[in-house]
């Protein structure tokens, strides 16, 4: 028997998933840097992701879930040329 996956977990990457959850970032935070993100291009054609700290700044005022997700808005995603999520990280400082 086949396994059903949800459309969500369809977008993120197995390995954007055990990342993820190894550097503490939830989905919901991935979702809202893919949604808002400031694009810049990588290798290969993925893009990476990230939002600016205005970005963060102006979903926090709107909204109660970026609010408690508010450092892990700081995270980076990059999603692949199929729009799938590859990995999730911390960015260096």
């Amino acid at each position: 028997m086949q396994r059903k996956h949800s459309p969500v977990q369809d977008r993120f990457s197995r390995h954007s998933r055990t990342r993820g959850a190894q550097r503490s970032i939830p989905r919901c935070a991935t979702s809202l840097v893919e949604t808002h993100g400031e694009e810049s291009p990588s290798w290969g054609g993925a893009r990476i992701l990230r939002l600016s700290r205005q970005t963060i700044a102006e979903l926090v005022a709107e909204s109660a879930e970026a609010r408690r997700l508010e450092r892990k808005l700081r995270s980076v995603a990059v999603v692949g040329r199929d729009g799938r999520i590859i990995t999730v990280y911390w960015p260096r400082r």
